[in-house]
């Protein structure tokens, strides 16, 4: 006769103790039953998660920032931009220490994208266009909790009337069609990164003085658009409708000071993840660190 046994998992999250059932299905006396090989039955999100991003610029310029960020707040998935170090040279060990497997795509001084998580990321099958790869300024990864997760570091475009600029938006669109192609078989996605585009004016300090940046154009917002039109959502603002906060102040002309920041670094859930959005925050303090990025972490919390 199999036996069930039914104890409880008790874990904390934001929103106080949370609890899950775990069984074990075996005979008294086989080995299973004997080494208390648990089986976690998962919900539809095993459990709490939270996923920050954060463009680093330089991630060994920033290591010790970063670890002393991550103890501070210990989350799920840690999505990096600007890494601007090869796969090689990138400091899995340091970030091993505290936790954390690691992918990353990397070149030399330039771009990078990297990410860190508490669980074992799976390189996904589906392969992203050369175009959107090419520069290291993509990766995917699908994570045991339960979602597909991809990080980005969106071109600049430089001004609006060089050829950099042409390139952002047909990077977009790269982008929008291969996460149209994945929608069907990975309907929980989360998109995240530094996508150098402040989606309103409100996630601008001046609009007016902005008005002319490859920042803010009407045509790399329409770019946004596209993939609010499959159905993502700005996990920031749908938490925080009307608060003007920023993740990026300019090193130079006392940004940081005046409070001239915009908000470029988002979150962005597809529709089957939004409603497991709990929270979602800028941890701004972090810029006034000696010797920052230029950046600040982003972060959502989700919930089964």
């Amino acid at each position: 006769m199999q036996a069930l046994l039914e104890p409880t998992l008790v874990y904390q999250t934001g929103h106080g103790q949370q609890t899950r059932p775990w069984v074990f299905a075996g005979a008294p006396g086989s080995a299973g039953w004997d080494t208390l090989k648990w089986l976690f039955l998962p919900p539809d999100l095993p459990m709490s998660i939270t996923l920050a991003s954060w463009n680093v610029n330089s991630v060994r310029a920033r290591l010790e920032q970063i670890r002393d960020w991550l103890y501070q707040r210990p989350v799920g998935v840690l999505a990096l931009q600007e890494t601007k170090v090869v796969d090689a040279d990138f400091p899995r060990e340091a970030f091993g220490s505290l936790g954390y497997c690691t992918l990353s795509s990397g070149q030399p001084s330039y771009n990078g994208v990297a990410l860190l998580s508490r669980t074992p990321l799976s390189e996904p099958a589906e392969t992203a266009p050369p175009s959107l790869i090419q520069d290291c300024r993509y990766l995917s990864a699908w994570i045991p909790e339960g979602f597909y997760l991809i990080d980005i570091y969106a071109p600049n475009g430089e001004s609006l009337q060089s050829a950099k600029f042409s390139y952002k938006l047909a990077w977009y669109d790269q982008l929008t069609t291969h996460i149209e192609s994945l929608l069907p078989k990975h309907p929980k996605i989360a998109l995240l990164g530094d996508f150098n585009i402040a989606p309103a004016d409100l996630d601008v300090h001046d609009p007016e003085a902005w008005q002319d940046s490859v920042l803010t154009d009407a045509r790399a917002r329409d770019a946004l658009r596209a993939l609010e039109r499959l159905g993502f959502r700005d996990a920031f603002r749908l938490m925080h409708p009307a608060e003007p906060i920023y993740s990026w102040w300019d090193y130079r002309g006392a940004a940081l000071r005046r409070n001239e920041g915009l908000r470029i670094d988002l979150i962005l859930l597809s529709q089957a993840l939004i409603p497991h959005l709990q929270e979602a925050g800028i941890d701004t303090g972090i810029r006034h660190h000696t010797r920052p990025s230029d950046h600040v972490p982003v972060w959502v919390e989700l919930e089964p």
